[in-house]
């Protein structure tokens, strides 16, 4: 299969151009080249892609999109927006076959998530993701290319430098955190785990529209860190303190933090599982296990 990757030198993107590599002729189509080992395109502004550029490929992986840390409302509008709709116009035009959107959790919310509950979100960041799921939805109604946004949590693995990174970072630290009696639970996503939902998606005749993508089994954050932690080789220590005075003080010192430490982020995937019977997709602490982090801190 022909398979052009939007942001293919994007964490998630670059390791999808790896894995798919091994049985598919992949095409990366980035905003600049930074290297000569894969065969990319290169385009200024993914809002200036047309049925040129997608046309030959079976399937368009969309990843290119501004990171929730790092954008500003006028970015997230025309990266994540106005890009996607000009994604979904050019394989619309081009008669692309399939367009496969990664989308976020952040489109339904911040709490538990899945296919029965609503889409609500309240970020500027997860209003994006949703409103170009939408542009999408629009553009490619009743045409030849069928889509499907993949929404999935924070993606971990080798090399990872995001939210996940400052974790496995913090279980090194001498001083006592005060985490030990937080009861929250969030679900996580392997990259592996991503990769082979994408690969079972690309061979399937149909699904659902919107397919959630996580870690089978959420995790607390005290049992992440002492996951963490034992696999660097050391022994976190974590106090116990009162939750409700915790989030108190959270609140007035880092409010936004607040969400991650106290509210649940459980994501749904059995309707995933349902639908896709050769997914297996592995635990966030056999993911951790087989990732083998070092004393470190390297993945």
């Amino acid at each position: 299969m022909k398979i052009l990757i939007t942001g293919a030198n994007g964490y998630i993107g670059s390791a999808l151009t790896r894995a798919l590599g091994e049985s598919h002729e992949i095409t990366g189509l980035v905003r600049h080249l930074s290297d000569t080992k894969h065969s990319y395109q290169v385009i200024g502004d993914i809002c200036g892609i047309n049925a040129e550029d997608v046309s030959g490929f079976d399937c368009v992986v969309h990843t290119a999109a501004v990171a929730e840390t790092t954008a500003n409302q006028a970015e997230l509008q025309r990266v994540n927006v106005e890009g996607a709709k000009c994604i979904a116009r050019a394989c619309h035009d081009a008669g692309v076959k399939r367009l496969i959107n990664l989308s976020s959790v952040k489109a339904a919310g911040e709490g538990n998530v899945g296919c029965l509950v609503p889409d609500q979100p309240t970020s500027a960041y997860g209003l994006s993701k949703l409103q170009a799921e939408k542009e999408i939805n629009a553009v490619l109604e009743g045409s030849k290319t069928r889509v499907v946004h993949l929404r999935f949590p924070l993606v971990y693995g080798v090399d990872i430098q995001n939210n996940f990174k400052k974790l496995i970072d913090i279980c090194r630290s001498p001083v006592p955190l005060p985490f030990a009696s937080l009861t929250a639970s969030r679900s996580y996503c392997f990259v592996g785990n991503l990769i082979q939902l994408i690969e079972q998606e690309l061979m399937a005749p149909e699904s659902d529209l919107v397919v959630y993508v996580a870690d089978p089994g959420p995790m607390t954050l005290p049992a992440l860190l002492a996951e963490l932690s034992s696999l660097q080789g050391y022994k976190m220590r974590l106090m116990r303190f009162p939750e409700a005075l915790l989030e108190i003080g959270v609140r007035l010192a880092k409010p936004s933090y607040a969400k991650q430490l106290f509210g649940n982020a459980v994501v749904d995937v059995s309707a995933t599982q349902r639908s896709f019977k050769d997914w297996q997709p592995i635990s966030t602490v056999d993911a951790l296990r087989y990732l083998e982090i070092g004393r470190d801190g390297r993945i």
